[in-house]
């Protein structure tokens, strides 16, 4: 905020800025402000007012969403159709019924996915439509997605072989949406895709079996762990946080000096979630190693915290 207080005494326009921070903020407060945003001649304006508004998450945006659905830019309608998914009213639902017809194929995509996300049994019928007719893979692949979160447990195998689709684009997409639907049954497939030839879907892979927080993707996830790829090798770090199996500890020390400074950062916040003297030695000591000037503050305030749980917990035990 003082960043933006200095740059408003500079004379810069920071509109854009504001309405970012707003969504940051996620204060009721900026709701009808940010919807008047939606209507403002800078671009930068409208799409972050809509970001915010999506991080805000309150119900009274809902109705100034739906009416800039006929904005004639994709990006913009796209933006808004993920807003209305994360708000999940039921009154967005005919809108989003409406746009699986988007001329656009990244907002029919987005739209499948809100859907989805709402959980309106009238939305079965188009979903149906859109998951066998659609001209548009990736479409088929969400509106399936969709399907299986209405209960049409049947839609779930088309999803799991658009894992073997020879566009990695749309084994990527298959791999998010399994993670998105958080299916133990999903594991075995999940587990093969872990060696992708495209790091990308290797990437979502590790994201998605950390999305199941099931005890069973743990082995594939520590393989993942030293994959050639950083990126794989720290969102499998991340999810190993996230699922928080005990023999995965000595495995996310060691990651603290893997080359990768990216790795390294979310090895120290993956075994933030344990509990222990020895995770505290242990992200002090990388403290001591790292060169690297932005991860050793984030160490510091890594381990401030994790002291100041300590401090807590004991004060609780001494009461």
């Amino acid at each position: 905020m003082i960043g933006l207080l200095l740059d408003v005494l500079a004379g810069k326009d920071v509109r854009a800025d504001i309405a970012y921070s707003m969504g940051e903020i996620s204060s009721p407060r900026a709701v009808f402000p940010l919807i008047e945003a939606l209507d403002d001649p800078d671009e930068d304006v409208r799409r972050n007012a809509v970001f915010a508004l999506g991080k805000i998450r309150d119900k009274r945006s809902v109705p100034g969403l739906v009416e800039k659905l006929k904005d004639p830019d994709d990006g913009f309608r796209w933006g808004i159709v993920r807003t209305l998914g994360q708000i999940a009213d039921p009154l967005a639902v005919d809108a989003l019924i409406r746009c699986l017809k988007d001329k656009s194929q990244r907002v029919r995509v987005r739209t499948a996915e809100a859907i989805g996300m709402l959980g309106d049994k009238k939305a079965v019928r188009p979903l149906m439509e859109a998951a066998n007719f659609d001209t548009d893979e990736l479409v088929r692949v969400w509106a399936n997605f969709a399907l299986v979160r209405l209960g049409q447990n049947e839609k779930l195998n088309p999803v799991l072989m658009a894992l073997q689709n020879r566009d990695p684009m749309v084994r990527f997409n298959a791999a998010g949406a399994l993670g998105k639907l958080g299916l133990t049954s999903s594991i075995p497939y999940l587990t093969r895709a872990s060696k992708d030839p495209d790091k990308r879907v290797r990437y979502r892979v590790a994201l998605s079996l950390g999305q199941i927080k099931d005890m069973d993707v743990v082995d594939c996830l520590l393989q993942m762990l030293e994959d050639e790829d950083e990126q794989v090798r720290y969102s499998a770090a991340e999810s190993l946080g996230r699922v928080g199996h005990p023999k995965t500890l000595n495995y996310l020390i060691k990651a603290l000096e893997d080359e990768s400074s990216q790795v390294r950062f979310f090895s120290a916040k993956a075994l933030c979630n344990f509990e222990g003297k020895e995770i505290l030695m242990a992200l002090k000591k990388a403290l001591e190693k790292e060169d690297e000037v932005w991860l050793k503050e984030n160490l510091r305030d890594l381990i401030t915290s994790i002291e100041e749980k300590q401090i807590l917990k004991t004060s609780i035990e001494e009461i």
